[in-house]
């Protein structure tokens, strides 16, 4: 149950455009979501339609121009076996419990050079599917041609009777006659394989009107973004357990390897969940993104048994990344642990405390995120007066010691103080000695001094670095080979940690939350 989804460094071309980035996929441009106003597309669709294709169809052209400046998704293969286009729109109650969907189908023309269409009239079919499965003509569906936008268009309704009956009759809309439900996707089934990954159906109306009367769980934080009023609540998953199962649906289409949790389960531990809610008045709130939260007992952890504490899925919807919530979240997480060192439910268990928050197979943005917040938190214990690192963490880059790695001691203290495991300690240590030299390399003239302290760090990262990787490492015979498996590694790390350096210069002045 990864966090978000997983790292496509290696599908990129010689000119480092992604050729295989799932949210340019043939399916996922056929599908936009709309929410209170705003609108954005999903990323993954391999759980819904295989292939990342709906069968039988392809985008509108104008969403498939948004492809034009990259090479295409391996998906597009599929297109030169149809004439018809899709759109699917998804409207999302406020809330996330309902939707409604309205999709509209055309038949598309012979293109001329640089993938345009020709000024040919083309046949249009609007179809909009509500929950009570009526079908009714989108009146206000406009659908142009790039080449011919003031023209006008004839528009035919159908529903999915008039479909089946056309296949039946081998009329096929594919543009070929006999086995059409071969050939192209029925509405019907399209419609099926949506419902299997959205919250409930809705009449249109209710779907966009329907907001939270209060926000689900217990309220936690509030804080403004933008002169906009968002609420962190945590609800135990016996008590989220109706709601959550219609918003972790979304989750398919924004984590590769998402699935549904029974977040009322105890059987090996207990969920809680971080919700993120927007509110817009006194009674009316918003579904924004969620954290689900699984304790399990963990009686031989070192140095003192307790619960763990993994954060399980993390999803934020798009219209609310890049703001800083996600942040905002994580440290709440860690706060909420450290204001309830012990727990009602960690007692019924045994147990007195959370001792270790982790999160479970976190992917690159998710990594990011994490490392960053674990990073604040550090400098922050130096401002508390209670150094994770001890005297270690006071050394400058002058000291003969600087680059000296953590001591298995002070790294089984400091994660009994932090609460993160031993590697991510060593990360932060890494990231917090690269922020040192940034500082100090300021100020410095001397470029072999800077040059060796660079060398040093290099080194103490790629020791650390090679033992994580052991397994792979050991997969080369050529010492060379390995060398170079060593220095990619080290390349990428230290990107992920200019950047984590970079938004933290950038945002210093913008903390969100407070």
């Amino acid at each position: 149950m990864p966090t978000t989804n997983k790292d496509d460094s290696d599908d990129y071309d010689e000119e480092g455009l992604n050729n295989d980035d799932p949210q340019f996929s043939s399916a996922a441009l056929c599908i936009e979501f709309e929410l209170l106003g705003q609108s954005f597309r999903p990323v993954f669709t391999h759980q819904v339609f295989a292939d990342e294709w709906i069968r039988g169809y392809q985008p509108f052209y104008q969403h498939l121009s948004e492809t034009f400046e990259r090479n295409a998704h391996s998906s597009f293969s599929n297109h030169d076996k149809v004439n018809m286009e899709l759109a699917i729109a998804i409207n999302l109650s406020p809330s996330c419990e309902y939707c409604s969907i309205d999709m509209t189908v055309r038949k598309i023309q012979p293109h001329v050079e640089a993938r345009r269409y020709t000024k040919r009239p083309r046949l249009e079919t609007t179809i909009k599917a509500d929950a009570c499965d009526t079908l009714v003509n989108a009146e206000n569906s406009e659908v142009e041609s790039i080449d011919a936008a003031d023209e006008e268009y004839e528009e035919e309704s159908v529903n999915d009777d008039d479909d089946d009956a056309a296949e039946a009759n081998n009329i096929s809309l594919h543009g070929k006659e006999g086995a059409t439900r071969l050939a192209r996707m029925p509405l019907a089934e399209v419609r099926q394989a949506m419902e299997f990954a959205l919250p409930q159906h809705a009449q249109d109306s209710m779907a966009r009107s329907c907001f939270l009367p209060s926000p689900v769980g217990e309220i936690i934080k509030t804080y403004r973004h933008n002169d906009i009023e968002f609420v962190l609540t945590l609800a135990t998953g016996k008590d989220a357990l109706t709601f959550h199962n219609q918003v972790q649906k979304l989750a398919i289409w924004y984590i590769e390897t998402a699935d549904d949790v029974n977040i009322a389960d105890e059987s090996e531990g207990y969920w809680k969940v971080l919700y993120l809610f927007r509110k817009h008045e006194r009674m009316q709130f918003s579904f924004a993104g969620y954290m689900t939260l699984f304790h399990f007992r963990s009686p031989f952890h070192k140095p003192t048994p307790g619960v763990i504490l993994r954060v399980a899925q993390a999803l934020l919807l798009p219209c609310y990344q890049r703001m800083g919530h996600g942040r905002t979240m994580l440290h709440a997480v860690f706060d909420n642990v450290a204001a309830n060192t012990t727990d009602a439910a960690d007692d019924a268990m045994g147990l007195s405390k959370i001792v270790q928050v982790n999160v479970e197979d976190p992917a690159p943005e998710f990594t990011q995120l994490r490392n960053r917040v674990d990073l604040e938190r550090y400098v922050q214990s130096r401002t508390d007066a209670t150094d994770w690192f001890g005297e270690d963490g006071d050394k400058m880059p002058d000291d003969a010691s600087f680059f000296t790695p953590l001591s298995e001691l002070v790294l089984a203290k400091a994660a009994g103080e932090a609460k993160i495991t031993k590697q991510q300690l060593q990360i932060v240590y890494e990231l917090f000695r690269l922020q040192q030299l940034a500082r100090h390399e300021g100020s410095a003239d001397d470029l072999v001094v800077r040059d060796d302290f660079e060398k040093k760090f290099r080194l103490m990262v790629k020791a650390r670095l090679n033992k994580v990787h052991a397994d792979e490492l050991s997969g080369y015979r050529n010492k060379e080979e390995k060398q170079k498996l060593l220095a990619k590694l080290f390349d990428e790390r230290l990107r992920q940690y200019q950047a984590i350096l970079a938004s933290l210069k950038a945002g210093s002045a913008k903390t969100i939350g407070t």
